[in-house]
């Protein structure tokens, strides 16, 4: 009789040997699933207010809170505090600042190596001068090519509105989203960029501008000249960090079949001229596919699902 050693060996193994390196497995792929999760956070200090004025010789404290990397508050933790300006305005060890001239200073307040975000402190000699500058909305989302008009309002240290405040505009990235004289953002390349208007020397917190990348979006259908049936959404979109990500949506589905590739081409067909962007992953449900540098957004105007073994297309989407 023809001998088999691994299926005999298999054979005599005792059961609890077996259920113990099945255990073992299980084990170690629990432990292989925990080193891979990440749930922490960059620690981070909040500081209130965000943005205050108050008077020459006046005093305001500003109260710091310590997070660590799972968001936790932690106090008691100590705190060093600095003023862009100390000259304008000074903040000691507890965090009370004091104005001593008319000005604007950025407060921070630093511990166990992480420094906050700016507060805007303002001081000011006559209380119906600018003391503030507020910028709406604080924060807006547009795509590349798209605009998104801001506004601009100065108060006095009591909150009353100074109408005839004239205010200039700029960008921290002006390659991302420029602002012209007006408060208008234009969006330019994907990225973010803060967005400041400043009045009689006075500056307002920043308004946060996200741009997206631009997109083109589609929806499948199937190929009539057979029975195979493609459905959903697919974008092709530009990515903050550049190039493009192709995304089917959570709504896409497609018969089974083998060797089902995701392309890019000319045309509701594959042909030489077309990109595949690799093996579905998936017959439904989203999934997303890097795309090769050397493509443009406008590079393609159809995502086709194609089954290589067989040359036969499953269905397609044209890019809109």
């Amino acid at each position: 009789m023809e001998h088999f050693p691994c299926r005999d060996e298999e054979r005599r193994e005792p059961r609890g040997a077996r259920i113990l390196g099945a255990l073992s497995l299980l084990t170690l792929a629990s432990c292989v699933g925990t080193e891979l999760v990440d749930e922490t956070l960059p620690a981070r200090i909040d500081l209130t207010p965000p943005s205050a004025a108050i008077q020459v010789g006046d005093t305001l404290s500003f109260q710091a809170s310590y997070r660590d990397s799972l968001g936790t508050v932690q106090p008691g933790t100590p705190f060093e505090w600095a003023s862009s300006d100390a000259a304008i305005a000074s903040v000691d060890a507890a965090g009370t600042a004091t104005g001593h001239r008319e000005g604007q200073v950025v407060i921070r307040a630093a511990a166990n190596g992480v420094t906050s975000n700016a507060a805007l402190l303002t001081v000011v000699t006559d209380p119906e001068q600018i003391a503030s500058v507020v910028v709406t909305p604080e924060i807006g989302q547009i795509s590349v090519g798209q605009t998104l008009q801001l506004s601009a309002v100065a108060r006095s240290l009591s909150g009353e509105e100074l109408p005839d405040s004239s205010f200039t505009w700029s960008s921290s990235a002006g390659e991302v989203a420029s602002v012209d004289v007006s408060g208008l953002v234009s969006a330019l390349s994907p990225g973010t960029a803060a967005i400041v208007a400043t009045a009689a020397g006075i500056s307002s917190r920043p308004a946060q501008i996200e741009v997206l990348g631009r997109t083109r979006s589609g929806v499948f259908s199937g190929n009539p000249v057979n029975h195979y049936q493609v459905a959903g959404s697919v974008t092709l979109a530009q990515q903050p960090a550049g190039g493009l990500l192709l995304s089917l949506g959570s709504d896409f589905v497609s018969s089974a079949g083998p060797g089902l590739d995701v392309f890019l081409s000319h045309g509701s067909f594959v042909n030489s001229d077309s990109r595949s962007l690799g093996r579905l992953q998936s017959f439904s449900g989203a999934q997303t596919y890097a795309v090769p540098s050397d493509i443009g957004i406008d590079s393609f105007d159809w995502v086709v699902i194609h089954c290589v073994p067989f040359n036969a297309t499953f269905g397609y989407a044209r890019l809109q």
